[in-house]
């Protein structure tokens, strides 16, 4: 199957409408990295296939960060039709962020996917308050955020230094879609992927032990199977 686009897009059309009808639960697709070449006619009719089949919104994704601002208007002129049903998650590694995200949101894309403190992977995805008032959301509900943040867990820019260091996060997807390279020397990022954590530790890890790993790394959990400092060691001799 994995060498026949049709027969996948078949499939995750069937466990969309599977979905729906079992669960009565609205379910968002994303189509990642699709400005990686000229698949606006693709995107266009994967998007009409699985709308069709019952997905609530459909996440058109620049996963590099690295589309162009025409290949973001072919995309979103071709999907204008669904205003409403459409969303945007950029990336900001060209620095262009924000204006694609207004781009997109000019031709129907309604929502725009963000992190705070640009706190996604390689922590290039856009705060939300660069995008206002493009948004709903008002800076003013930050700073309340902010208040309770500090409150209940400490300095959100500590945390994430924490989390991050100084290295570029490369999250399971992203490694697959860009071939496993191991010269991107991949540090711990909110991946679910057991490949990506064995390549980065040089060891086998089990799902379980990896799940105990992202507890602690980010949210603090004391009680894992593996240390943080032996983590901390480990990641070191493998960067």
């Amino acid at each position: 199957m994995k060498d026949n686009p049709y027969a996948i897009r078949d499939y995750i059309s069937k466990i969309i409408s599977d979905w729906i009808c079992d669960t009565q639960t609205p379910l968002d697709i994303a189509l990642a990295d699709v400005f990686n070449g000229d698949n606006v006619r693709r995107v266009k009719k994967w998007t009409d296939r699985f709308l069709d089949s019952g997905a609530r919104r459909i996440i058109i994704c620049d996963t590099r960060g690295t589309a162009k601002l025409e290949e973001v208007e072919k995309i979103f002129k071709e999907l204008s039709d669904y205003e409403g049903r459409i969303e945007f998650h950029p990336h900001d590694d060209d620095s262009l962020g924000v204006q694609k995200s207004i781009l997109a949101y000019t031709l129907g894309a309604t929502h725009i996917g963000t992190a705070i403190y640009r706190s996604g992977e390689r922590r290039s995805m856009l705060d939300p308050r660069e995008l206002y008032p493009f948004t709903r959301v008002i800076p003013s509900e930050f700073l309340e955020f902010e208040r309770m943040y500090r409150e209940q867990i400490g300095n959100p820019c500590e945390v994430l230094e924490e989390v991050f260091g100084d290295s570029i996060i490369i999250t399971g997807s992203q490694w697959k879609l860009r071939g496993r390279d191991a010269a991107l020397n991949p540090t711990f990022g909110a991946t679910t992927n057991t490949d990506l954590m064995e390549q980065i530790l040089g060891r086998t890890i089990s799902a379980k032990e990896l799940s105990e790993l992202k507890d602690c790394m980010l949210y603090g959990q004391k009680i894992i199977s593996i240390p943080t400092e032996q983590i901390k060691k480990e990641v070191g001799k493998h960067k």
